[in-house]
């Protein structure tokens, strides 16, 4: 198919990173091939781009047994969209980005009905080594996985998946995020003052697991320091008065809240503590040290160990699994504790040898992620595919 003429993309993607790459996607998409229309599932940047978003999935993301239930009614929902979407208007191509848990059951429809369908950005079922039904069913029901860690892209396509990894979209999309000091200023943060990012979960069922251990490294922290300040980036407006509500119980003073300013409070801060993620590479790229923890409902967490037998990875942090070895301190469950949390950020901030080695390690770390022009490539590799498939079925 001409790219030119290309007219019909299904997009469907989830969380808060998915929907932020899959939104510099849809515009590297749209200046590669200016006719394109793309029917979208996704969140506030998707809905930013102009695309019909015919469906929320912001509050889709869910881990854990426990906490998909309160989210049932919504995949529902989600599943009616999808399926009346693909019925009414068959796409040339599904692109299904993250959210590997809804995507898995919309890559099943999608085979049923022959439409061809790309995963971007898979689960990391690779860190355990373990292949979930989730992934399963979306290894076998696509026909390309575009990973965006090159041990993803080794394990899939061990699995006989056709994959590629074309590099993390990250580097892109923080290729402009400014130096220390330029950061401070647009936040209006002093120089010369100690500041620690605070970043907890993009999901409303992990804030009050993650949100109070950090506050409470906090108050320890403040204990060490007096010249010392907190910055907590919202990235999801609708959580902003739960997150603020639990932030008053703790009283941390020198607290300051940003919305939509993750990547300048990361390149302002001196540390950044958050929950194991995409945060972890973003913190990487920019070349703050970090230090990371997770904390799953006790429930779920006994579950997993005790009855789907499933062993703790390696590592946690994306960072730690891409070096193969502990770069930055993390923190896992029963581990997590104010106490261990505190310690380590006091640590960095004392220590500006420690400063250094995180340097070192990143310079490393961001030589596996790729080189700019990732999404432009993602884009294109897309195109090339789509055009490819038309000409072996017509």
């Amino acid at each position: 198919m001409d790219q030119k003429n290309l007219n019909n993309i299904f997009i469907s993607t989830g969380e808060v990173s998915g929907d932020l790459i899959t939104s510099h996607l849809i515009k590297e998409l749209q200046a590669l091939s200016p006719n394109i229309k793309i029917t979208a599932i996704g969140g506030s940047k998707v809905a930013d781009t102009g695309v019909n978003r015919i469906f929320d999935s912001t509050e889709l993301g869910a881990i854990g047994i426990f906490e998909c239930i309160p989210l049932l009614g919504k995949y529902i929902r989600f599943k009616k969209t999808a399926k009346r979407q693909l019925k009414t208007s068959r796409p040339d191509c599904a692109i299904l980005i993250d959210a590997n848990g809804f995507n898995s059951g919309l890559a099943k429809q999608l085979r049923k009905k022959n439409i061809p369908a790309i995963c971007f950005i898979p689960s990391q079922d690779w860190v355990f080594n373990k292949l979930s039904p989730l992934m399963a069913r979306l290894v076998e029901c696509t026909q390309r996985i575009i990973c965006i860690f090159p041990q993803a892209e080794e394990y899939y396509r061990g699995l006989g998946a056709k994959t590629i990894f074309l590099g993390n979209p990250l580097v892109d999309i923080l290729d402009k995020v400014p130096l220390k000091k330029e950061a401070r200023k647009i936040l209006n943060l002093p120089q010369k003052a100690k500041v620690v990012a605070l970043m907890p979960a993009s999901r409303r069922q992990e804030l009050h697991l993650i949100l109070p251990e950090m506050l409470a490294a906090a108050k320890l922290i403040q204990k060490q320091y007096d010249n010392i300040y907190f910055c907590l980036p919202i990235v999801r407006h609708d959580l902003t008065t739960c997150i603020k509500r639990i932030c008053e119980k703790a009283q941390i003073k020198n607290l300051s809240f940003f919305l939509d300013e993750g990547p300048n409070v990361i390149a302002a801060s001196d540390v950044v503590v958050s929950k194991s993620g995409s945060v972890n590479i973003e913190a990487a790229i920019i070349g703050t040290p970090q230090v990371v923890f997770y904390k799953l409902n006790a429930i779920t967490y006994w579950l997993a160990q005790n009855v789907l037998r499933m062993k703790n990875p390696p590592f946690i942090s994306p960072v730690n699994l891409l070096a193969e070895t502990e770069v930055v301190p993390e923190f896992l469950q029963n581990e997590v504790t104010p106490e261990a949390l505190a310690y380590e950020v006091c640590a960095i901030l004392s220590r500006p040898d420690r400063c250094r080695e995180f340097q070192y390690a990143y310079k490393r770390i961001k030589k596996k992620l790729g080189q700019k022009g990732v999404i432009k490539n993602v884009a294109q590799d897309i195109l090339n595919f789509i055009s490819q498939y038309e000409r072996k079925t017509t």
